[in-house]
């Protein structure tokens, strides 16, 4: 039951991530339209600040390869849980099998 509880949250982390992936990219899409005539803003609290093209595709660029590792190590992280779920419901299907053929025997004679 704990390895389920443990999927489920790791399930829950790589759907959060998974789903900031996708405006990134659309940012970058945009960034990659825009020339060095055009002005590019950065929004830093309540302030928006002007920032260089150049700097903008980089700061996003770099934050698309780390949100695109962190959806490696939980795929990699659900496939091991996954597994690990696998093994241990062959384990509960073999202790059942085992429990019913004794139960068929009947009771053990001392």
């Amino acid at each position: 039951m704990v390895l389920f509880h443990r999927e489920v949250d790791v399930y829950r982390i790589f759907m959060a991530i998974f789903l900031m992936n996708s405006p990134k990219c659309m940012y970058l899409q945009e960034l990659g339209v825009l020339d060095d005539s055009n002005t590019v803003y950065k929004l830093i609290g309540p302030v928006l600040v002007k920032q260089d093209l150049e700097e903008a595709k980089s700061t996003v660029e770099k934050r698309l390869q780390y949100i695109n590792g962190e959806i490696k190590r939980y795929e990699t992280m659900l496939k091991d849980l996954e597994q690990k779920s696998e093994q241990q419901r062959a384990s509960l299907t073999k202790l059942q099998q085992e429990y019913q053929r004794t139960q068929i025997k009947g009771p053990v004679k001392a």
